[in-house]
């Protein structure tokens, strides 16, 4: 079968038309890839797209202008942003940048923030947060008992020194030492 563009202005590497079907490439968790599946599009494993039959072409068109639409937004939306990094386990901040309307580059791997004093104030907390985390890391380590029970779960077996979201030293088994610190609570 022939493949021929969708349009003149859509490249054929995002949509094409292959006999009667109209395939179009996006992610398979997209918000395009999830509009074409309200649509009543089916995801062709060979292709890795999604297609929808001729019949449906101008709502394809329309998702798809949508679509660049939305591409268009946030990419001039990142190159006014204000950018800071934010550590991974600092999850409260950047739930906080979210709040603000950031966004997450991932060539970048930081957060583009709309405002500059939304960008201050997301930098302070986690200036804050680094202090507070650098504090708790300077106190004293626990000590390991001989006897080994987690002061997470309670397990028998603890020999692994962490801290938990709060800052407090604590023991903890081989399983709950695989958890994120933020996660851990000894108080």
């Amino acid at each position: 079968m022939t493949t021929k563009a969708l349009t003149e202005d859509i490249p054929t590497s995002r949509a094409w038309v292959t006999g009667r079907r109209i395939y179009v490439r996006s992610s398979y968790r997209s918000a395009l890839s999830e509009a074409l599946r309200e649509a009543g599009a089916t995801w062709d494993r060979d292709e890795r797209c999604w297609w929808v039959g001729t019949g449906k072409r101008e709502i394809a068109l329309s998702l798809i202008a949508q679509h660049a639409e939305r591409v268009a937004e946030i990419v001039g939306r990142k190159s006014e942003a204000h950018w800071v990094t934010i550590p991974f386990d600092a999850v409260s901040i950047r739930a906080k940048a979210k709040m603000l309307g950031a966004l997450w580059d991932r060539e970048r791997k930081q957060w583009g923030l709309p405002t500059a004093e939304a960008a201050a104030e997301v930098s302070s907390a986690v200036a804050s947060w680094e202090a507070e985390r650098s504090a708790a890391r300077s106190r004293p380590a626990a000590r390991v008992p001989s006897s080994g029970t987690c002061d997470e779960c309670g397990r028998r077996g603890a020999r692994h020194q962490r801290y938990d979201s709060s800052g407090i030293a604590g023991v903890v088994c081989d399983r709950c030492s695989r958890s994120a610190s933020y996660e851990l609570s000894f108080a």
